[in-house]
């Protein structure tokens, strides 16, 4: 946050100097960053952790089974005894950065995030994109930090191909992992809940799931555009730039759209010219 120019001085934090002010904190270990997040929450909205996110968050989204308290009915939770024991509170400082939930509620916390629920459309294609790129062709960086970039066919059989970004969100707390992708061009998202000895298998399921239903939604995609469009792309009626009006222009060129990457063989799948 120090690096955003923000004066963290009136939430009582120290100041500090230029030169330990860090550039890039991307590689460092979230959890202490959580958790001054979860302090910073406190002093701003002069309530508890726990109040700050019912009032804005569990409640308007009516999530009754969410809370960074131990839920005090647990006959509907997977308890590892060998491996963990009993569901205990957790630690003051771990109810800063983790909680209880259930994969309907996950489900439904995903849902608000594509539908804009809580935020404006603006502001939720703000946070739901990438901010910087890096070695990785198939990875960037963004406020969802960990975003997955998918390369698949533009159509069925087709050998253009397209990136498809996935928000996503993971975590572990002792034998308990979850795992939330969004996938914001087809609109749709994955929630994982696993228990077990390794929170392997939530990174397993969320690959199987997304290489499954990603490629299949844009196959069903294309296959819809054949039923319901008069051709792909954007047919543009009315075309004005720096005042001048190109009617004339787009009367000769017959009917012009705009077209996304990959538009000739997109094209060519749909069976148009």
């Amino acid at each position: 946050m120090a690096s955003k120019g923000w004066n963290m001085t009136k939430l009582d934090l120290p100041s500090l100097n230029k030169p330990e002010v860090p550039t890039c904190g991307l590689n460092s270990d979230d959890r202490p960053r959580y958790t001054l997040l979860g302090l910073v929450l406190e002093k701003t909205t002069s309530q508890t952790y726990s109040d700050a996110m019912q009032s804005a968050l569990w409640e308007p989204l009516i999530l009754k089974r969410t809370s960074v308290d131990a839920p005090i009915n647990d006959s509907n939770i997977v308890i590892l005894v060998v491996l963990m024991g009993v569901v205990s509170e957790l630690m003051p400082e771990l109810k800063l950065r983790a909680g209880y939930t259930t994969l309907s509620e996950m489900n439904i916390l995903g849902l608000s995030i594509l539908q804009s629920t809580l935020l404006t459309q603006s502001l939720t294609r703000r946070w739901l994109k990438p901010w910087s790129m890096n070695s990785d062709p198939l990875a960037a960086v963004g406020a969802p930090r960990e975003i997955v970039r998918m390369n698949m066919p533009v159509a069925p059989n087709s050998n253009e191909t397209c990136l498809v970004n996935l928000y996503t969100k993971g975590g572990d707390l002792g034998s308990y992992s979850a795992l939330l992708v969004l996938d914001k061009d087809h609109n749709i998202g994955i929630s994982i809940l696993v228990a077990g000895k390794s929170g392997t298998p939530r990174t397993i399921l969320g690959s199987l799931l997304t290489e499954t239903w990603i490629p299949a939604l844009q196959a069903a995609a294309c296959e819809e555009s054949k039923l319901h469009s008069d051709g792909p792309g954007l047919k543009i009626d009315q075309f004005i730039t720096n005042g001048v009006d190109f009617h004339d222009w787009l009367d000769k060129k017959g009917d012009s759209r705009l077209l996304p990457c990959g538009s000739i063989q997109w094209a060519s799948n749909l069976g148009t010219d």
